[in-house]
């Protein structure tokens, strides 16, 4: 500072122009050290006694900034979306197959959601026109899907109520199709092929007659069930046959002849027919009883759809098809995939 005045001092005396450029080069550089110093400790504030009318607004928290832009920004940015080319090439396609199948459709805007959805989905409310086959509800489905239900409806589906009930199935009852969920709806896992409308549920069938036909009843048991079955009859079986060589009271009483077929499924021997040596001769095999009407149905329905479908799940598949049978057409499949 000494050395400044000093300076000053000097050029007063020998130019007053040197004078006055000195002085405005001191001020720059003063001022030159007030921005570095202000960009390096951040805004400027104004001390306390300054009236708070000429005190500038604190700036915000550099975080508290880049947060709220973030926010502006993902309220302002659109959700993901198909592109054009993509919605315009399978409407093109859907047009495409409405020429040769009888389908009553709603067209719909395109979903996309997360990693689901459709380009261009279709609400389906009926397929054919003689026979008729109706959706009640609608479901919501993409176009592969509805082309692979014509096939199945107009292949099997008909075919086989025909033959089972002497009618055709006039609605499909509760189903359900496009849902943005996880295989089995886990919270973790891979998508369901329900994400794209690529499958569907169907639990239940109304026929002309206005008769109901559901899965959870009609289809019968399953191979596990039987399994089950044959498991405690032997079990039985054995624990009769123990009891019989130990003499225990009232086990005299036990037809092991009967126990025994029952466990085989097999008919029982007659009554009077006389039963020779330590142990009863296995019983005669009998003919097979024909499947009931609904059992013969839906497994012509299950093996209908293996090719029109990639997979097609049902009770025999696991407990959680028990009441419902699965089509879909996942692209990952190089083959049907029935169960």
């Amino acid at each position: 500072m000494f050395r400044v005045v000093r300076t000053q001092a000097m050029a007063r005396h020998e130019d007053p122009f040197l004078s006055l450029s000195t002085a405005m080069s001191v001020s720059i550089i003063l001022a030159g050290l007030g921005l570095g110093l202000a960009s390096h400790f951040g805004t400027f504030r104004f001390p306390a006694e300054v009236s708070p009318s000429a005190a500038p607004e604190p700036a915000p928290e550099p975080e508290a900034t880049v947060r709220k832009a973030a926010t502006q920004s993902e309220t302002a940015l659109p959700p993901a979306a198909w592109s054009e080319d993509e919605v315009i090439r399978a409407r093109e396609a859907c047009m495409h197959s409405l020429r040769s199948i009888a389908a009553g459709v709603t067209f719909l805007e395109p979903i996309k959601t997360d990693r689901c959805g459709i380009p261009a989905p279709v609400l389906l409310h009926s397929l054919g026109s003689d026979p008729k086959l109706v959706f009640d509800p609608p479901v919501m489905t993409n176009c592969g899907m509805m082309t692979a239900l014509a096939d199945w409806n107009r292949r099997s589906l008909q075919p086989a109520a025909l033959k089972a009930f002497k009618s055709p199935v006039s609605k499909i009852v509760g189903a359900s199709a496009y849902a943005c969920r996880n295989v089995y709806g886990l919270a973790t896992g891979n998508l369901s092929q329900h994400a794209f409308g690529n499958a569907i549920d169907i639990g239940a069938f109304e026929l002309a007659t206005d008769r109901t036909i559901t899965v959870l009843h009609g289809w019968g048991p399953t191979e596990r069930d039987i399994e089950e079955r044959k498991k405690k009859e032997r079990q039985k079986l054995r624990t009769a046959i123990i009891a019989k060589s130990m003499n225990v009271p009232g086990a005299a009483r036990i037809d092991i002849s009967k126990m025994k077929a029952r466990e085989a499924g097999l008919k029982p021997l007659p009554v009077d027919r006389p039963v020779t040596g330590s142990e009863p001769p296995s019983p005669p095999a009998a003919k097979p009883s024909p499947p009931a009407p609904e059992m013969s149905f839906f497994r012509s329905l299950r093996s209908g759809a293996c090719g029109p479908f990639a997979t097609v799940l049902g009770p025999e598949a696991n407990e959680v098809h028990r009441n419902h049978l699965h089509f879909d057409l996942n692209p990952a499949r190089t083959g049907a995939h029935c169960n």
